[in-house]
């Protein structure tokens, strides 16, 4: 410790940070990510699409196994503006909702990091 500061060892997992483009009609099935902890960044601005966002399920809504999480709605979806950091446990139940409609010029990127220590 450093006056104040706790100096903290970090690893990211294998292939983090990973920066995945979305297009219309692009998402990610619900899934875990395993790790300790995930953080997506979003890069796109919200007025260039619509659609898209992260969403979340309870522990109740995604079911045993993740059973009901294809088929029930999220507990909570967010669309932060770009640049602003989602952190969360790496055992959460997460999507990438479809992009439905794109204003912008090129796909839509997300920059994500796996936290493994």
């Amino acid at each position: 410790m450093r006056g104040n500061a706790t100096i903290v060892s970090a690893a990211l997992a294998d292939a983090e940070p990973a920066v995945n483009i979305y297009g219309v009609g692009g998402q990610f099935k619900p899934h875990e990510d395993k790790q300790r902890l995930t953080i997506l960044v979003p890069l796109s601005d919200n007025a260039k699409y619509e659609g898209g966002g992260t969403a979340f399920w309870s522990e109740d809504a995604r079911g045993p196994g993740r059973s009901r999480a294809s088929t029930s709605a999220p507990t909570l979806v967010l669309q932060p503006p770009a640049g602003t950091a989602l952190l969360f446990g790496g055992e959460v139940t997460h999507a990438a909702r479809p992009v439905r409609l794109s204003t912008a010029h090129s796909p839509l990127p997300l920059h994500s990091f796996g936290h493994t220590s």
